[in-house]
């Protein structure tokens, strides 16, 4: 039988409780990555989700010296681990260009691992409802921060308090996470964790109420058109859970009605009211559902390029983090033989969770990905009913709606508060278990963990200062020195010294520089950026003209408009003679494909 009290026993046999540590874990982890604005350099979220991660190692490293019983590995870390297995074997099977970019990815599938059995703990020693009652109101209390960030924005009086993010327009709202599907995303969490302190009568009536209409109200001022799948995809979940739940589940289920029907009527009613009120205009998600429709968008070629490369190779994918070179160097899709959408942007990703596994991990990868989650969350689903369990489930609910249209869940503060939702699925009647006997080798990991992300921060801020440009000739090779020292040593930061290296080339000096001749072949070769055009060069410049023509023609083909540009770096170039004379051809047939002009007459030029 399961139920929630499962703590009764866990004090009846000695365990400790000590709140506090879960408290704080859960004010740190779902509440201060998300309002901190420290974006730099390369890896502009290095601080951000590096400090998601030690949060989450701290957490695990206090549960552990507060810990008196064992426990075992849940499944949540079982599954964790073996995705971090996966992405380790499969860079060294194919050869990856950044092996350290999939074993960054695995130390963070690791540290969730962590977090996982600390949520599992946690869960015993004071029951499911109260874990998730603490984890509500650290959500709420972070929502609630965000949205007056977003009020500030809105009426664009941001400037009078440091790190406060300014929108980029009037009217534009997108919080301190700098992106409004992502503000729309956590305060959609805010309200369902409103619903949940409502039902369990941690606040009363009137004033659940009052937070609710501000909650959802702000969420009026969020151009995210993705709320409203948010709205659509919760409501039909209701009927499951009336239907799971019976009658007990009347109460939670009517509160998160009411939520969504508040969510909706912002998102139609709160424009035209503020237009009409206060000559104010802004668009809603709504309002941009209607102006810009899906099948203009340009996830629809990505989605479709992306089903094309898994069914080239289904099995085991393209390799983790693959699909920013694969999907660049796939033109077959362009009808017109030239991407005429996304201007100059490298779709790093397919803004689809699924497509993005098939592509990366093929269909071996993504059944584990999927088999395994529904493995672990169906915990939520064992009877009696669990309040605690629905709302979790809604929760985890929004992050996955979603990753259909874009990819939150990598971004580690996103991915760390939906692994410990996940884990906290409800606990069966306690067990005796042995002595808690691992506990300083647990605590050692953590502390191992924490030590090197602060030594990975320590070290950004070098990266950061070698980056930096100089019109001093000799500082300026003290940078590029200091960049070639930072990519022998530094493991974790190997592409993002790499693409600061591709940043640093002067295409127009020649011969080209030797210390950027690695760096422009792989980072091309993972995500070609449109400065990776300087591979072309390079492999011009080592006499290799078919590889040379060839890297210039997927460049011209992914970014046309920048064919002109490339054109122009080329003309330093002794050995780019017959990339000029290709880039005048691409920049003519670009011209007749689509009957948009370019100007490219220096192609040719001598």
């Amino acid at each position: 039988m399961i139920r929630d009290n499962v703590a009764a026993a866990w004090h009846e046999r000695g365990g400790v409780s000590a709140t506090w540590v879960w408290w704080l874990g859960l004010a740190l982890l779902c509440v201060v990555p998300f309002l901190s604005s420290w974006r730099t350099g390369p890896l502009a979220g290095l601080y951000l989700e590096g400090g998601a991660l030690l949060f989450a190692a701290a957490l695990t490293a206090l549960t552990a010296l507060t810990q008196q019983h064992a426990v075992r590995l849940p499944r949540a870390s079982v599954y964790w681990l073996l995705l971090a297995l996966l992405l380790v074997v499969q860079a060294r099977a194919m050869a990856l260009p950044y092996a350290s970019q999939s074993d960054m990815t695995a130390a963070i599938f690791v540290g969730l691992a962590l977090l996982s059995w600390s949520a599992r703990a946690w869960v015993l020693r004071i029951g499911q409802q109260q874990a998730v009652v603490i984890l509500a109101w650290a959500l709420l209390a972070g929502a609630y921060l965000q949205s007056l960030v977003a009020v500030l924005q809105f009426i664009g009086e941001t400037s009078w308090l440091p790190g406060l993010l300014a929108g980029p327009g009037k009217y534009y709202v997108f919080g301190q996470l700098g992106q409004r599907n992502h503000l729309g995303h956590y305060l959609m969490w805010g309200v369902l964790a409103l619903c949940y302190l409502w039902h369990e009568r941690k606040l009363s009536g009137w004033l659940a109420l009052l937070l609710m209409l501000w909650l959802t109200g702000v969420m009026g001022l969020v151009g995210s058109r993705t709320i409203i799948s948010y709205v659509i995809a919760i409501g039909l979940a209701l009927g499951f859970w009336r239907w799971r739940g019976g009658r007990e589940a009347n109460r939670l289920i009517a509160i998160v009605a009411l939520a969504i029907g508040l969510v909706l009527a912002a998102q139609f009613l709160l424009s035209p009211l503020l237009a009409w009120l206060e000559g104010v205009r802004f668009e809603s998600g709504a309002g941009r559902m209607g102006a810009s429709p899906l099948e203009q968008d340009a996830r629809m070629p990505e989605w479709h390029k992306a089903w094309q490369l898994f069914l080239a190779q289904p099995g085991f994918g393209y390799g983790w983090g693959s699909y920013a070179y694969q999907g660049f160097a796939d033109s077959s899709i362009y009808t017109q033989g030239f991407r005429t959408y996304g201007a100059n942007v490298l779709f790093t990703h397919t803004h689809n969770l699924i497509l993005q596994l098939l592509a990366e991990t093929g269909l071996v990868g993504t059944l584990l990905v999927v088999v395994g989650f529904v493995w672990v969350a169906w915990g939520f689903l064992r009877r009696p009913f669990s309040a605690a369990s629905m709302i979790l489930t809604l929760m985890l609910l929004v992050s996955l709606c979603h990753s259909m249209l874009e990819y939150p869940l990598w971004y580690v503060y996103f991915l760390a508060v939906f692994a410990l939702m996940l884990a906290l699925t409800p606990a069966a009647e306690f067990t005796p278990t042995k002595p808690m006997r691992f506990r300083w080798s647990l605590v050692l990991v953590c502390l191992l963990m924490m030590a090197d992300l602060m030594r990975v921060g320590v070290v950004y801020q070098d990266l950061l200062t070698a980056g930096r440009s100089s019109n001093d000739t000799a500082v300026a090779q003290q940078n590029i020195d200091a960049l070639s020292q930072l990519r022998a040593r530094e493991y974790w930061l190997r592409y993002y010294v790499d693409m600061t290296l591709v940043q640093k080339i002067d295409a127009a000096q020649a011969p080209l520089p030797e210390w950027g001749r690695q760096a422009a072949d792989l980072a091309g070769r993972y995500r070609p950026y449109s400065n990776t055009f300087v591979r072309g060069l390079y492999l011009a410049q080592a006499g290799d003209d078919s590889g040379a023509q060839q890297w210039l023609r997927q460049m011209a083909r992914y970014y046309p408009a920048l064919i002109p540009y490339f054109a122009d770096k080329t003309q330093q170039q002794p050995s780019a003679a017959a990339l000029r004379q290709q880039l005048q051809t691409d920049c003519d047939q670009y011209t007749r494909n689509t009957g948009r002009q370019l100007t490219c007459a220096g192609a040719v030029a001598n």
